[in-house]
């Protein structure tokens, strides 16, 4: 058993009221919600939010809404806070210890229901704790530059790189997407996980073109932008094969 628990709270710094702004005619939260019900491996899905307005959202979806405190909508809750609190509030905390959670945040709609598919199976056959999705780094670290203490000049941000090697030649960098985050309950529990990524990990890794976090108005509007010609595509394809 999967349980999908989407994070979708209602307060928002950078990008205000984001979960609910309207992205292809429907609210952001409602796309992770339906590719959540879609997906083949997952068993309940849990909306947590503050927000009665996205707890009643997330009902008429088919989803099910966890009310959750409102000082586990701040800055300073982490994901792991918001995963624990639905465990426990779920019973999910005590008999589950081999059983997993898929967490899943909003401000990725550009993934697939096959991700998530893809990314749980990842984690059933490889036996691991954490399944987190990742993608290519845009720049490697090792073409990165720090300022000097003192401000007048800058040094290699790490010391044996060369930042002018051609940036085929660096070594290949990945990073948290956000999109996907697959995690055994039982190591979730344990009392040196710091975060969802803890215990064995074994990544899933995404293409660029589908791992936008939507943290700002320009993240939202490159996201509705491969949003679109990624719809445009798919109708050309199924045009094109019943010619």
């Amino acid at each position: 058993m999967t349980v999908a628990i989407i994070p979708a709270k209602g307060l928002s710094t950078r990008l205000p009221n984001k979960n609910v702004l309207s992205f292809d005619g429907k609210p952001l939260v409602v796309h992770t919600i339906s590719q959540a019900l879609e997906a083949k491996r997952v068993s309940r899905v849990i909306v947590s939010s503050e927000d009665p307005d996205i707890l009643s959202m997330a009902t008429d979806e088919g989803a099910e809404a966890l009310l959750r405190p409102v000082e586990l909508c701040t800055a300073q809750a982490t994901a792991l806070d918001v995963a624990r609190h639905a465990l426990d509030e779920l019973g999910l905390s005590v008999d589950a210890t081999q059983e997993r959670i898929v967490y899943l945040q909003p401000t990725s709609p550009l993934r697939l229901v096959e991700d998530i598919d893809a990314a749980i199976e990842l984690a059933e056959t490889t036996n691991t704790d954490a399944v987190p999705s990742i993608t290519r780094s845009h720049i490697s670290p090792h073409r990165l530059w720090r300022l000097e203490d003192d401000g007048e000049g800058m040094l290699p941000y790490l010391p044996a790189a060369d930042p002018f090697k051609r940036r085929q030649n660096q070594p290949q960098a990945f990073a948290l997407n956000g999109a996907i985050y697959v995690c055994r309950i039982g190591a979730l529990l344990e009392p040196d996980c710091l975060s969802l990524v803890c215990g064995e990990v074994q990544p899933y890794i995404m293409p660029v073109e589908r791992s936008v976090d939507i943290d700002t108005a320009i993240d939202f509007a490159f996201a509705e932008r491969l949003f679109s010609e990624r719809k445009h595509a798919t109708v050309s394809e199924g045009v094109a094969h019943e010619r």
